[in-house]
């Protein structure tokens, strides 16, 4: 990362001189409290919709009724998440929706601290981090979605395979599977270790899968029900009811290239060999493969949407801070800021491009192909960003 060029030095230093702050407990303390509260403002009705799609998700779980249809007289659009998200939403429904609300934003907000309190960086660096991914964060805060245990859940199987503690990894594996389905490509990791630990990791696992894919049967206590919801879920995951086009299929479309979904699934198949190659060659970490397994999730992903990028966004975050090349960093600035720094509502001609013409896809594309080109034209060094380093 370009951080030591003079102009920048004083800034640098001002950055790095408040950079305490993120093992402060009085500060996460009120970081905490201050996103949620503002987190709850911002998802006064109307914009409380997707949470009370998650509330209501239990409550149909619980009297046995289908996950996957709309209720019109509780909220709009459709559930999507796997039976053990909507079993897990359990203990939110014991208090009324509004006041649920706030404990929701309160526990997405602890995620996120916790989260980055294992991420082993170096102070500094993960100050940069927090202050680059903050306002995708609380984007996807006020939207209330998934996206931000998903992330977690995929950056502390990282966290815990570099550290070898193999029976975590695994759980954070499969819970990012049971959250967001495609998050479970986290999994892919485990094959940059010995064969032992593989056999290791696939018992660990299907351990947890059996496990936490069991916890529906808490609320349902039927198996041909629980086997009901499952099948529905895939089903609908599968379909093209979620099918938001805010990847390189809309790329695809903007340009009207005409390919397949088949063409474009061996087009994303490329990019994630490409993704073990250079893994394989270049890295001992697999922190490069982590976040390239976070950006291409989304870019090749049907189900898409814009709060979705916060994976990409994360990506390219740690593969800026990590991987040192001009050409990187002016990639990372450019796709940032078409990514995360116009914020919805400011610029209309920008808003535009983000959804009528998926700019964001675009611009994730362009930052992958420039990390592929710098990798492998070997112009490329390795910033000491982990505490290991």
């Amino acid at each position: 990362m370009y951080l030591n060029l003079k102009s920048n030095t004083k800034y640098i230093e001002v950055i790095d001189h408040y950079a305490y702050f993120v093992n402060n407990r009085r500060f996460n303390f009120l970081f905490l409290v201050i996103l949620s509260i503002f987190g709850y403002i911002s998802t006064f009705p109307p914009n409380e919709n997707n949470f009370s799609i998650f509330y209501y998700s239990y409550i149909h779980l619980s009297n046995n009724l289908p996950l996957y249809i709309l209720y019109p007289n509780e909220h709009f659009d459709y559930f999507f998440y796997n039976p053990v998200f909507a079993t897990l939403m359990g203990p939110f429904t014991l208090f009324p929706v509004s006041i649920s609300r706030f404990f929701w934003i309160i526990f997405l907000t602890i995620i996120f601290e916790y989260t980055l309190s294992k991420l082993p960086l170096k102070i500094n660096y993960k100050f940069y981090f927090l202050l680059l991914v903050f306002f995708d964060f609380f984007n996807n805060l006020t939207h209330m979605q998934g996206n931000i245990p998903s992330v977690a859940c995929m950056l502390l199987c990282w966290v815990y395979f570099e550290k070898e503690n193999f029976l975590l990894a695994t759980f954070f594996t499969v819970m990012a599977f049971a959250i967001k389905g495609y998050a479970g490509i986290i999994g892919l990791i485990f094959l940059f270790t010995s064969i032992k630990n593989i056999k290791k990791s696939f018992i660990y696992g299907l351990f947890w899968f059996i496990i936490i894919h069991s916890i529906p049967l808490l609320v349902t206590k039927s198996i041909p029900l629980l086997v009901k919801n499952y099948k529905e879920w895939i089903e609908v995951i599968s379909s093209s009811t979620i099918r938001e086009q805010y990847s390189f299929f809309g790329i695809n479309q903007v340009l009207n290239l005409q390919l397949t979904d088949n063409v474009i699934y061996i087009i994303a198949l490329i990019f994630l060999l490409i993704g073990f190659y250079i893994q394989k060659l270049y890295f001992k970490n697999t922190l490069f493969l982590t976040s390239w397994l976070m950006i291409i999730v989304v870019l090749f992903n049907q189900s898409a949407e814009s709060p979705t990028y916060i994976f990409a966004v994360v990506g390219m975050t740690l593969l800026f801070l990590y991987l040192k090349n001009k050409y990187i960093s002016i990639g990372y600035w450019i796709a940032m800021s078409i990514c995360t720094f116009f914020p919805v509502g400011v610029i209309s001609f920008v808003d535009t491009l983000k959804y009528e013409y998926f700019s964001k896809a675009f611009a994730v594309l362009f930052f992958a192909i420039i990390v592929i080109i710098s990798i492998l034209s070997k112009k490329t060094e390795i910033n000491e960003i982990t505490i290991e380093a």
